[in-house]
């Protein structure tokens, strides 16, 4: 079995993505004080305190053994995000590092890979840092608003958070691709930041915001000027009867027939629906199909 820098990632709870492409991590085949491991994408590994090195299967071996002492320095970890820097010119740099990282680094793909929306990671500038999708939020004028995190299934494990952001950002409307939007008379309105990643990957013009369902509003739709044609999760029913309320005739419900096992238009994507997606939504957005 050939094994990867993500599967060491996934479970090596400090490890640390660096510009070059290499991971560094505590060491498990010694008592790390400090982090002195690297591990590399041509797939060998080396010690600086201990000085083991081999290749990344002899590695991952060790930190799935029992008495590996693979979670020093855990404690670190657990409960934390990375600190996305509050101030645009820290922000943009930070979006840059994690999208670069991606984009050299094929193995940190394979979350996107598996939510069905990899396709995104050039568009919309999407990055990977520390086990967490960097989504940054652009204004039509590219200018930068802010930054969403999404933990990946080991960091959201760890830490106990499936969305972080900065400190004391508001609520704001989270356009995947303001082109789409421009070209059309109307625009779908989800409630999840992969929702609309999954729409932005059928070509569809989607709109939602980074607070969650109970913070869409019609003033985050009001400058747009379009035709809003509202796509509730399975659990997003009310708040969408809200938000075609104060939208008035320019808001409209399309409730989707969702397959039993999904329950967001992510899961009926990645669930082998796909046509049944795009039949469901051919009504309303036909011309963008």
């Amino acid at each position: 079995m050939t094994v990867t820098l993500d599967q060491i990632y996934e479970h090596m709870p400090n490890a640390q993505l660096m510009s070059r492409g290499y991971l560094l991590a505590y060491c498990p085949f010694h008592s790390d004080e400090k982090k002195s491991l690297l591990a590399f994408p041509d797939g060998w590994y080396r010690c600086l305190g201990c000085e083991a090195t081999g290749r990344l299967e002899k590695l991952y071996a060790e930190i799935l053994s029992p008495g590996s002492t693979r979670n020093h320095g855990a404690d670190n970890f657990k409960g934390r995000a990375p600190r996305i820097p509050s101030d645009p010119e820290g922000m943009a740099e930070f979006v840059y590092s994690a999208h670069d990282a991606i984009l050299r680094n094929a193995s940190f793909r394979w979350y996107l890979e598996q939510r069905g929306v990899a396709g995104r990671i050039e568009t919309c500038r999407l990055g990977w840092v520390e086990g967490w999708v960097t989504v940054p939020v652009y204004a039509e004028d590219h200018s930068i608003q802010g930054v969403i995190l999404r933990a990946g299934p080991y960091a959201e494990k760890a830490t106990g958070m499936r969305f972080s952001q900065v400190e004391g950002q508001r609520s704001m409307l989270y356009c995947p691709e303001w082109a789409l939007l421009r070209n059309s008379d109307k625009v779908a309105a989800v409630f999840g930041i992969f929702d609309a990643l999954t729409l932005a990957e059928l070509r569809i013009p989607v709109v939602t915001v980074t607070g969650g369902d109970r913070t869409f509003t019609a003033e985050h739709l009001t400058n747009l000027r379009k035709r809003c044609i509202i796509i509730p999760d399975k659990k997003a029913g009310e708040a969408a009867a809200e938000l075609s309320a104060g939208l008035g005739w320019r808001g409209k419900v399309k409730r989707l027939q969702y397959p039993s096992e999904t329950t967001d238009l992510n899961d009926y994507l990645t669930s082998g629906h796909s046509k049944d997606l795009l039949r469901e939504l051919g009504d309303e957005f036909g011309r963008a199909l």
